[in-house]
C-alpha cells in the first residue's frame, strides 16, 4: 500500500499529513514527494503528522529514512514530525541529524509547532 500524503500551507510552514504502512521503498518515495511539494510552494519549514502511519518495521527502516531525509532536505530545511509516543525511539532522528538534517520528532503536535517556529519573528 502506498503512503497517502495531504498538504496544508500555513503562513510559516508546510503542514504534511502522512497515512499508511511504513515501507522502506514507499517512505523514501514519500519523502521525495514532500520535498518536491515544499520546493514548489516555497517552504523550507515542514511539520509532518505521522499519527496515522504504521510503526517502522525495523531499525534499518528508521536508519534508511533518516539517511534519506538528510540527503534530500539538509539545512536550511527545518523538518519536524509528531507521532505516537510508543512509535518514537529517536533513532531515525539521530541518523538524520548526524548527517546534516535539521530535524526533530515529538509526541505531540503543539511541541512540534513550537520547535518549527523557533526563530520566526511573529508580528507584534
Amino acid at each position: 500500500m502506498k503512503i497517502k500524503i495531504q498538504y496544508h500551507a500555513q503562513p510559516e510552514y508546510l503542514q504534511v499529513k502522512m497515512r499508511g504502512k511504513w515501507n522502506e521503498t514507499y517512505i523514501n518515495m514519500a519523502l521525495d514527494e514532500i520535498k518536491a511539494e515544499a520546493d514548489r510552494q516555497g517552504f523550507k519549514r515542514l511539520l509532518v503528522d505521522l499519527l496515522e502511519m504504521s510503526r517502522p518495521n525495523s531499525e534499518m527502516a528508521r536508519f534508511l529514512a533518516g539517511e534519506h531525509l538528510a540527503k534530500i532536505m539538509p539545512y536550511p530545511y527545518k523538518v519536524t514530525a509528531f507521532a505516537k509516543s510508543e512509535d518514537i525511539n529517536k533513532f531515525g532522528e539521530t541518523v538524520a541529524v548526524n548527517r546534516g538534517a535539521w530535524f526533530r520528532v515529538f509526541s505531540d503536535e503543539q511541541t512540534a509547532i513550537e520547535w518549527i517556529m523557533e526563530g520566526v519573528q511573529q508580528p507584534p
